[in-house]
């Protein structure tokens, strides 16, 4: 549903783009279709950042493309899809074939859903496996056809949902979860703060940066904030920044129901729920699991405004998780 795209910055090279519209058309196609459904790799961030930025402001003032492509750049940053990945050799890289060199690398890695160079002779078939594909191929290819489908079918087992939200939480510095029925200290939903303790925040968070995660959850009963700390306490890391909201319906108005994941990148869908269950078990329903737009995202994000929302906000707690002496669970993969 969400893919990571790296593209050499020779690809927006000014002259090739002027010389021939067809390309131009395509790489705006291109950006536009990422900005729907991917991300883009910027490299050693402000390198790769200059380098593009510099190119289009080579192109003539006068051009349609020189402005259009500076827009898609802009709504890319704006939704946090330019994502910082560092190459191991840094610095200034002087040819494509250096650039693509580093992409590769990291590729190894994490695994591009696609690497779009400008020029064909650079696309070897078989090379380290990689998804190299010229730009003017690109968009013909299957997998840019394969990305652009913005549903997607999930089991709801520890695999599938880790392989689903993989993506979609690599690069994530706030998680928003909203499920009237996700309860502490329930397995089902144990693993589901298990995976995404495993999978969330970008490396920076490992050096000092916190993600934030904001949990929307419904009452029963009365709920007992202590819970939750203790059990989130036992499944996340100290690099978190957690809020739990605990909601009600007033009378007269249907409880909540639809479900759903919203980072600082985009929001997933998920009307089946959120909980997981063992790889071992029988699971055979599938779940559509679909990428939500802007207007979606807005309107879900201020039914849980505390200023906006026409539920009622019971209790809230923020807290920093502290696993206790034994927390080796809050690293380790899900089961």
């Amino acid at each position: 549903m969400l893919f990571e795209y790296a593209i050499t910055p020779e690809v927006f090279d000014a002259a090739s783009l002027c010389a021939d519209e067809a390309a131009a058309r395509c790489l705006l196609d291109l950006l536009h279709g990422i900005s729907k459904h991917g991300m883009i790799a910027s490299l050693d961030p402000e390198i790769w950042l200059n380098s593009v930025t510099g190119a289009i402001k080579k192109m003539p003032p006068e051009s349609r493309d020189r402005e259009n492509l500076r827009r898609c750049l802009e709504r890319l940053m704006d939704t946090n899809r330019l994502v910082g990945e560092r190459t191991q050799t840094g610095g200034e890289k002087r040819q494509e074939g250096d650039w693509l060199a580093a992409i590769l690398t990291i590729h190894k890695k994490i695994k591009f859903h696609a690497i779009v160079v400008s020029s064909p002779k650079l696309v070897t078939p078989g090379r380290n496996d990689a998804p190299i594909l010229a730009l003017k191929d690109i968009l013909d290819d299957n997998l840019f056809r394969v990305a652009d489908k913005t549903t997607k079918l999930v089991r709801r087992t520890v695999g599938d949902v880790r392989a689903a939200l993989a993506p979609v939480l690599r690069h994530a510095k706030k998680i928003t979860l909203i499920d009237p029925h996700i309860q502490p200290g329930e397995e089902r939903w144990d693993r589901l703060f298990r995976i995404i303790n495993s999978l969330a925040g970008p490396e920076e968070t490992r050096n000092g940066w916190r993600v934030e995660l904001v949990v929307n959850a419904g009452a029963r009963l009365s709920p007992d904030l202590r819970k939750w700390r203790e059990a989130l306490n036992s499944l996340l890391s100290a690099r978190f920044r957690v809020t739990v909201n605990i909601w009600s319906a007033p009378t007269g108005l249907l409880r909540a129901h639809d479900r759903c994941i919203i980072t600082n990148q985009c929001g997933i869908s998920c009307p089946g729920g959120l909980e997981s269950h063992p790889d071992a078990d029988r699971v055979v329903e599938k779940h559509d699991w679909a990428l939500m737009d802007e207007d979606a995202i807005n309107e879900r994000k201020q039914l849980y405004d505390r200023n906006s929302s026409p539920y009622n906000l019971v209790d809230s707690i923020q807290f920093s998780p502290n696993p206790k002496r034994g927390a080796t669970l809050a690293e380790r993969l899900p089961d």
